[in-house]
């Protein structure tokens, strides 16, 4: 019941940064599938070690950051059309 909250914040970040990727890559999905696959991996060679739930909390931390600063960068379409990098 504890890990509710910060399994959706984790699932809420996560989908911004793809739909950021898939729309910054002109719709590959190969890019957006790479980067999940190096996702879980990266998660789960951390979340395996001892005291996991601070590194857990630390990631949903670093994602949700990730996930805010794009939606101030990019407004709602999260697209390049209005932007430049």
């Amino acid at each position: 019941m504890a890990f509710i909250l910060p399994t959706a914040a984790w699932l809420l970040a996560l989908s911004i940064i793809i739909t950021w990727l898939f729309i910054r890559s002109d719709g590959s999905v190969v890019v957006c599938t790479f980067f999940h696959a190096v996702f879980n991996t990266w998660s789960q060679s951390i979340l395996a070690a001892e005291g996991f739930e601070s590194t857990y909390i630390l990631v949903i931390v670093f994602m949700a950051a990730a996930a805010a600063y794009l939606d101030l960068r990019y407004g709602k379409s999260l697209s390049a059309e209005s932007h430049s990098l």
